[in-house]
């Protein structure tokens, strides 16, 4: 289940200042308005004091028919710092804090969490509201489509900069490394942008969901992933690669057919393969790009259901025997965890 971390003076800030910029009106509406089904940790000391406070700040008041539960820790300032803290919670987490500006910067890059600092809320939220703004690109050179709406690199996603300890990527094709669809010019600068977290506290978890024609591709695929991560200089990754297959899917089971990039924070969904460049810079097929930020009430029913489809699917998978007589015994390589699954 998501959290909300909040704490009084970050809130109450917020109600004072929530028409400063639009940073802070998206981030009241979202709080008021499209965030519903979490946790709420807040540094009341009674539940009398939340009460009272909600009479005068209506921010307050607004989330009191949002959360599903409520803890108080009067020492949420300091806790939060304390690896404790974290056991408990899930991947979706946003940190309403009034912490300096490079105490949230640490701790993102320590936890891989979002943390937004009372004294400059922009700069942690302007890439969230970008996204909660139907952000849509198209996947072509042509300028006639305006630069802000033209997905034609792979740094449109990675310059996000969205915090992140969890990928999730569905694509038949992402590993084939076939001619002008090469690793070089897709998975792997999409990989680098995304995974380069140094300072992370726990690996990032990585799971590639693709089809392979035998045991023996999906063994180099993975081989071949490692050392170039490996290259890079990222070393903080729990890779596992799963074998897509239709014969594996359960009972009643709608099948996956698109194409997805899942995070804790956003999702980015496509018609067409990831493999859009080819090796001199061209597009290979024009396509139409969804980002979106998986805790807005309307998006999150989406995720929440094409999460479960995986995570069905990958129930029924079940590695074979050394021993078994059949071509294709290794459908995961080399197990199906991650963060995003529990």
């Amino acid at each position: 289940m998501p959290n909300l971390i909040a704490t009084k003076d970050f809130i109450d800030g917020l109600f004072v200042e929530y028409d400063k910029n639009n940073n802070t009106i998206d981030l009241s509406t979202f709080i008021k308005e499209d965030f519903f089904g979490y946790d709420l940790i807040c540094d009341f000391k009674t539940i009398e004091d939340y009460k009272l406070a909600a009479k005068e700040n209506p921010i307050w008041e607004s989330m009191m028919d949002k959360y599903d539960g409520i803890s108080l820790n009067q020492n949420l300032k300091k806790d939060i710092y304390e690896g404790r803290f974290y056991q408990n919670l899930d991947e979706h987490n946003i940190f309403l804090v009034d912490l300096p500006e490079e105490q949230c910067d640490k701790l993102i890059s320590e936890k891989g969490y979002l943390y937004i600092p009372l004294s400059n809320i922009s700069k942690n939220w302007d890439s969230i509201r970008r996204i909660r703004n139907q952000l849509k690109l198209k996947v072509t050179l042509d300028n006639k489509i305006p630069q802000q709406m033209r997905f034609d690199c792979w740094s449109k996603i990675t310059s996000l900069k969205i915090p992140l300890t969890s990928i999730v990527i569905f694509d038949r094709y992402i590993l084939g490394d076939e001619s002008n669809q090469k690793l070089n010019d897709n998975l792997y600068k999409l990989l680098s942008g995304l995974c380069n977290l140094p300072e992370l506290t726990k690996k990032v978890n990585l799971t590639i969901i693709s089809e392979f024609k035998s045991d023996k591709d999906i063994l180099n695929a993975y081989d071949k992933l490692s050392k170039y991560l490996v290259s890079i200089g990222i070393s903080n990754i729990k890779l596992n690669i799963i074998k897509h297959h239709k014969r594996n899917y359960p009972e009643d089971f709608e099948g996956l057919h698109y194409r997805l990039i899942i995070t804790n924070y956003f999702k980015v969904k496509c018609d067409d393969s990831f493999n859009f460049f080819k090796q001199n810079g061209k597009i290979n097929n024009d396509a139409d790009l969804y980002v979106t930020f998986n805790l807005d009430s309307s998006n999150k029913p989406f995720f929440e259901k094409e999460l479960n489809d995986i995570k069905r699917y990958l129930g029924k998978l079940k590695n074979l025997s050394p021993d078994n007589l059949l071509a294709e015994k290794i459908y995961f390589l080399h197990d199906k965890d991650n963060y995003l699954f529990n």
